[in-house]
């Protein structure tokens, strides 16, 4: 009897211990809600998908993704029509787990927007650019999204609250002197090197706060290749328009992006859109190391 009280006793004693479980679904929002936790002891933000480094659009959870998700109290998500993955899971996994949505006042709610095109409904369920990650202003934007609906959660809890609006402050500076040197380059950027296309619309933002025009998109959804006469139609494209690059995601080739641009005589920009992992630090280092890679290309002649 005393052996299963002691037993009882030390369950009760880990369990009151245990670190409160928040989940983020994708590395980008889960170093973001890292950055806003930080140094706040008694929770743990963990990654659903560690191991995807594109868009989850039509990813399918797996029993180790649900194990991951099983007695989270926070889920985060990027929002927007990402995580139709997770419709009905939730609820059902983690009953009572809170939503904190990137997204949300930063895009419009895809609820009460109506869709005219019932082919590109049928395929996107949503009409806008979801991907607001993959840029240090959006970024920023999502960032205060997040701290406001944290700190809303955590209401009962002022010293967690205070400490969340803290760490917003100190990661949107960081976010925002990114944006003021990719602004910089942008005005750099000679009229001649401006035009772009992207492979795929996650690096719609990216582009444009570095100073580029998109006059094109490669791939209509996630990595569905153009046909031989879309191909076909976008190599006239790029030679009538003069346009500089092609803007592809790191360990995304394509032989078709790759064909289009030998025909064509220009370069593929390959960047990052996902971070290395899930930390703050690699989530900023990638916005870094993009810049970087735009300002030695604009470089070459």
């Amino acid at each position: 009897m005393k052996h299963f009280l002691s037993l009882l006793l030390l369950s009760a004693v880990l369990l009151l211990s245990a670190d409160v479980k928040i989940v983020g679904t994708t590395k980008s929002v889960t170093a973001a809600a890292k950055a806003l936790m930080q140094g706040i002891p008694g929770y743990q933000v963990e990654v659903l998908l560690p191991a995807i480094s594109g868009c989850p659009h039509d990813y399918s959870l797996t029993p180790a993704d649900m194990k991951r998700l099983s007695g989270a109290k926070i889920v985060v998500i990027n929002g927007g029509g990402m995580e139709g993955f997770l419709h009905g899971v939730v609820e059902r996994v983690c009953p009572g787990a809170k939503i904190a949505d990137a997204s949300k006042g930063v895009l419009p709610d895809i609820k009460n927007t109506p869709c005219t095109n019932e082919k590109h409904c049928h395929h996107h369920h949503h009409h806008h650019n979801e991907h607001i990650l993959a840029s240090p202003q959006m970024a920023g934007k999502a960032i205060q999204a997040l701290s406001s609906q944290l700190r809303m959660i955590f209401a009962g809890k002022p010293e967690v609250a205070e400490k969340i609006g803290k760490n917003t402050v100190h990661f949107y500076e960081e976010l925002n002197r990114l944006h003021i040197d990719y602004r910089n380059f942008a005005a750099t950027v000679p009229a001649s090197k401006k035009r772009i296309l992207v492979q795929h619309s996650i690096f719609d933002y990216l582009a444009k706060e570095a100073g580029f025009e998109i006059k094109g998109t490669i791939f209509k959804h996630d990595m569905q290749e153009p046909s031989a006469s879309e191909a076909a139609k976008l190599i006239r494209q790029i030679k009538k328009e003069k346009i500089f690059a092609i803007f592809a995601e790191r360990g995304k080739t394509s032989r078709m992006t790759e064909r289009i641009a030998r025909e064509s005589k220009i370069p593929v920009i390959y960047l990052d859109a996902n971070p290395a992992n899930d930390s703050p630090e690699k989530f900023l280092q990638m916005f870094r190391q993009d810049l970087n890679t735009l300002k030695e290309a604009v470089k070459q002649k």
